[in-house]
């Protein structure tokens, strides 16, 4: 078996989709950490792209499982989906900051009473 295909079998059953919750009713016991999980795919794709070298140098090159392969297609598909949310939740938080220094500007100025 080549490092590819062992490496993205492993990956299956530990790192997405997480299952790693229990959903009960209207009790959260899982909130997501995005950028945690963005930095976990990426790692794992580090991972991945030394273990096709390795398969090169060995002689096993391209010797991946469709089914995995797809996985991977998915696992790659989630982090352009979770880094586009973090860019987004960047923005907003830039505007919510921008929204409340504006407030403070146009409430900032004392009230004259007569």
């Amino acid at each position: 078996m080549c490092c590819y295909s062992m490496i993205s079998g492993w990956g299956q059953k530990q790192i997405w989709p997480p299952d790693s919750f229990y959903v009960y009713p209207q009790v959260p016991t899982f909130i997501p950490n995005i950028e945690s999980e963005a930095e976990q795919i990426r790692v794992f794709k580090k991972l991945l792209d030394q273990a096709a070298e390795m398969d090169k140098v060995s002689g096993q090159a391209e010797c991946e499982d469709p089914e995995k392969v797809k996985f991977v297609g998915k696992l790659l598909q989630r982090l352009e989906d979770l880094e586009k949310q973090v860019r987004e939740m960047k923005l907003a938080g830039k505007e919510f900051i921008k929204n409340k220094e504006r407030k403070k500007k146009i409430t900032a100025k004392p009230l004259k009473l007569k």
